[in-house]
């Protein structure tokens, strides 16, 4: 038995060598590596959080469709015969953020072992914008129609407003905020979720992707309130509707234009510290802030809060008044019932969100705990039903007014720090209200005063004239005074007009004189001065657009005017002044940035050898160059110097390929030195030098399984014939 398995020994041991190498190289053939490609796979951005700031929140927009990509799998066969898109997962990491435009896109693959997974494009696209929230009021809508035998009643949205948050771009363009429910068939007063909607001023909807709101899962509620109807026969009694129509008439008449009203009223509200590194929350949605600009005033229970007991520090709200004001005065309540005190208390008007410029109309207490940069004037007070008038003097304009406060006094470490505001009312008028029409008014008064000084019309016309002018300058002067000291005047609408119509019949009913009136020249001077400065303009530096209504104006001018039309003459050196102060000058041509680095950064990057360099290192470098934009200005330089300093990098960042075998070479090299034939010699060196190339051409990369088959192979073989010559000279000896 012995003998039969020692017969042919070797053959057995190659035949068995032969047959695990084929099945080797079989195996590659029928499983080898391969590419597929897996489309629309989402890119998840992680880490955003590194774009909040409490100076500058920004927010970002994915541009060029690169939310979602195409992933090229490398696996072998029976890999991707398994894989599906939900084994892949594309991730955009908001720290790796470069020239803050492009974010590299990490591809994994989840459960199984591939040799590579990249995704086209390979960096996501972003713009980066600050971030703003803005309260919108909801506009409740309905469609269909409801029943037979019944009407809507009051429709209303719960919340009837909402914050929202996003791009700044987007919010600015954000012009309504709708929630529209379906009535169709509706037979009881109901309460219908809805989702909301947003449009711009052309009615267009926006897309709110990029935004989001303080309704959370909750959404929005419509309350429906049904009526029933009645038929109920009328009879028309046409005397009582035309005296009802007089009694509307007389009454109009002696309505009183509201000059001075509540100007924080349904305002909006917000609130912080004092302190800019204190982030505790103060929102409170039992007290929440609109309490304290909703109208009511006597209830004490019903309240604004802001602050936090156990938070022994000043905080403030701030009301946008919504434009420029004339402030009157300024009314508080606060908290009455127990009749307690507050701390330091001060109110302060600006006309800027940031209070740099700012004006202290009130400030309570001993010392300037709110860095106001003034001392306190007033002394705390305690509070009452009646409230306290914080500011009643000359009016000051602003948009925004800040309360500060740090809670009541006595006060402990864990109670008493917050501030309960009933009501605050800001009392004062738009800076552009004219609701007596008092602009056209004394326009009319000054063009009465300048016929009244002409000698051209009779005595007893020009006496009824100043009657009418007296009259006006004294009514014109008691509306002034009331509006200026933040009076309601008691005039009605009917009576300022009444008086300028009055004014105005005088005027029209002026008799000039019989005979012939030499009437004087009308002044030009200010017209010469005016047309003089035009023409010593340095044309060079304006548009063409202005200087042609500088021209105009000149050329528009009329000479030979009598006095009687000086008002005309004026308009003409007004028109003039008024092109020339609105001269337009030239845009400076701003030059292009300096790309000298970038270029040399580049020319660098062409010339290195990529084949000593490994492929991941290239390719940062590849995408370093590919990122640079071109056409930048010389305010960009600081962009296009990053551009040069990140192909910097990536070139300083190249890895070299693992070098080839170099124990090989020596070997070879060292077998020809030692030959006699100086000829064979020199053959035998060629040889080896081309040898040396092959290697050199053919080195296997790492991770390459297709490569290996035949060295393994080779292996095998040798250390077949080894065995099967160790046993023939065995069987020999």
């Amino acid at each position: 038995m012995r003998t039969r398995l020692s017969n042919n020994f070797s053959l057995k041991i190659l035949a068995f060598l032969a047959a695990g190498l084929l099945w080797l190289i079989v195996v590659n053939i029928d499983d080898p590596i391969m590419d597929q490609n897996f489309s629309n796979i989402p890119v998840t951005v992680i880490n955003t959080e590194v774009l909040a700031s409490e100076d500058s929140p920004k927010t970002y927009q994915i541009l060029d469709d690169t939310q979602n990509v195409t992933v090229t799998v490398k696996a072998k066969r029976s890999v991707l015969s398994k894989l599906s898109a939900n084994d892949i997962t594309a991730v955009a990491d908001m720290k790796e953020l470069t020239l803050e435009t492009q974010i590299p896109i990490e591809v994994t693959v989840k459960n199984y072992k591939v040799a590579d997974a990249y995704a086209t494009p390979r960096n996501m696209q972003v713009k980066l914008e600050d971030e703003e929230t803005k309260k919108f009021p909801i506009v409740p809508k309905t469609t269909g129609t409801v029943r037979d035998g019944y009407v809507l009643g009051q429709i209303e949205a719960m919340p009837e407003k909402v914050s929202i948050r996003g791009p700044k771009s987007v919010i600015d363009k954000i012009s309504k905020v709708e929630a529209t429910v379906s009535v169709s068939g509706l037979s009881k007063t109901s309460t219908l979720e809805s989702e909301l909607k947003l449009y711009d001023e052309d009615n267009n909807e926006i897309d709110q992707n990029l935004l989001s709101n303080n309704l959370g899962t909750e959404g929005v509620d419509i309350h429906v309130e049904l009526l029933r109807t009645k038929n109920v026969p009328l009879n028309f009694d046409t005397s009582a509707i035309q005296a009802a129509k007089e009694a509307l008439t007389a009454g109009y008449a002696t309505l009183v234009p509201k000059v001075v009203e509540n100007l924080a009223y349904q305002k909006n509200v917000t609130s912080a510290w004092v302190d800019p590194d204190e982030t505790t929350d103060m929102t409170n949605t039992r007290s929440p802030l609109s309490n304290a600009v909703d109208g009511v005033y006597n209830n004490s229970d019903k309240y604004a809060i802001y602050g936090k007991d156990g938070k022994d520090k000043g905080s403030y709200i701030t009301i946008d008044l919504g434009q420029q004001c004339k402030i009157n005065n300024v009314n508080l309540w606060r908290y009455w019932s127990d009749g307690r005190t507050y701390k330091a208390t001060a109110l302060v008007v600006s006309d800027t969100a940031d209070f740099a410029k700012k004006t202290v109309l009130y400030y309570s207490g001993d010392s300037d705990v709110y860095n106001l940069g003034v001392d306190p004037t007033d002394t705390l007070y305690a509070e009452t039903s009646a409230g306290k008038a914080l500011y009643s003097g000359e009016a000051v304009t602003g948009r925004y007014v800040r309360l500060y406060a740090m809670g009541k006094v006595g006060s402990n470490t864990t109670s008493g720090h917050e501030n309960h505001i009933v009501e605050i009312q800001v009392n004062g008028s738009a800076t552009d209200s004219d609701p007596y029409d008092l602009t056209e008014y004394r326009k009319i008064l000054k063009e009465a005063k300048t016929e009244a000084a002409k000698d051209i019309y009779t005595a007893e016309s020009v006496a009824a004239l100043n009657e009418q002018i007296t009259a006006s300058e004294a009514l014109i002067t008691e509306l002034d005074a009331a509006i200026n000291a933040g009076n309601q005047p008691d005039k009605s609408w009917s009576e300022v007009a009444n008086a300028k119509a009055a004014l105005e019949a005088a005027v029209a009913a002026l008799a000039k004189n019989d005979g012939p009136v030499v009437e004087e020249d009308a002044d030009y001077t200010a017209v010469n001065a005016a047309k003089e400065k035009a023409a010593g303009v340095d044309r060079s530096r304006y548009t063409d657009e202005s200087l042609k209504a500088l021209d105009d104006a000149v050329a528009a001018v009329v000479e030979g005017l009598k006095k009687s039309e000086q008002s005309r003459v004026d308009a003409m050196a007004a028109a003039i002044n008024n092109a020339y102060a609105a001269l337009v000058e030239k845009p400076a041509v701003e030059e292009d940035a300096d790309y000298t680095a970038v270029n040399a950064a580049i020319a660098k990057a062409d010339k290195i050898d990529r084949s000593k360099y490994t492929e991941e290192s290239l390719k940062a470098l590849d995408d370093a160059v590919a990122a640079v934009e071109k056409g930048l200005k010389e305010s960009e330089q600081d962009k296009v110097d990053a551009m040069a300093a990140a192909i910097e990098k990536a070139l300083d960042g190249l890895k070299k390929k693992p070098a080839a075998d170099d124990d090989k070479k020596n070997d070879s090299k060292k077998d020809d030195s030692n030959k006699d034939d100086s000829n064979k010699n020199d053959l035998n060196k060629n040889d080896s030098d081309k040898k040396a190339d092959a290697v050199k051409t053919t080195t296997v990369k790492t991770g390459d399984a297709a490569n290996v088959i035949p060295f393994f192979g080779m292996t095998l073989l040798a250390a077949g014939a080894v065995i099967v010559i160790a046993f023939k000279k065995k069987r020999r000896a």
